[in-house]
């Protein structure tokens, strides 16, 4: 093991024969995640204008939901210039403001849920034309 990180384990209480697992791969479904529920405040004083708290709730909603569509729209940039190599994986990073290692995690990601899709959407043809009986 590199002796810094033997280091930072220590340093967390760990021993270094202990495993540490690391998944190189988390799902980030969450980053694409959008909220579309009705929204009310909990909580409200008499000097406080109830629909102007509804406003900035709505408001901030619609701008966390942003964020989310931010994120795919951008991921699935990212893929297109991959798949068409009009873009290399490190100058991708430098404009993401990322790192290549994440760039290349995004890319696995974007593929995966492709293949994903893909996949139900040919068991649901498969499915339509079976015949049952």
């Amino acid at each position: 093991m590199i002796p810094s990180i033997v280091a930072g384990l220590s340093e967390l209480g760990l021993d270094k024969d202990e495993s540490v697992v690391y998944y190189a791969t988390m799902p980030r479904a969450h980053r694409y995640a959008t909220v579309n529920d009705d929204l009310l405040p909990t909580w409200t004083t008499r000097s406080h204008d109830y629909d102007r708290q509804v406003e900035s709730m709505r408001e901030i909603r619609e701008l966390s939901n942003g964020i989310a569509s931010a994120h795919r729209e951008r991921d699935q940039r990212l893929a297109a210039l991959a798949l068409s190599n009009g873009l290399s994986r490190t100058d991708m990073a430098r404009a993401a403001g990322l790192s290549k290692a994440r760039i290349d995690q995004i890319l696995f990601e974007v593929a995966e849920e492709d293949r994903r899709r893909k996949n139900v959407e040919a068991e649901e043809r498969v499915r339509r034309h079976s015949r049952i009986g």
